[in-house]
């Protein structure tokens, strides 16, 4: 489906948005943060911290 999260990271990076590297980390993000992966409820709030802080980095000197 073309509204999946998962298809648009795909796109982004076959058209050259995004380095390999890139989407592989949004793709690693987008499964720690779906809902029935529920990642966050078994992590320690340093770690949720962490995560958050990578997130960041990620959009704001990554992409």
């Amino acid at each position: 489906m073309k509204s999946d999260f998962s298809f648009c990271i795909d796109t982004l990076r076959d058209n050259g948005v995004i380095s390999e590297s890139v989407a592989n980390e949004i793709h690693s993000f987008r499964t720690t943060f779906n809902p029935p992966m529920h990642e966050l409820m078994e992590m320690s709030i340093e770690d949720v911290r962490n995560t958050a802080n990578d997130m960041m980095d990620l959009i704001y000197n990554r992409m």
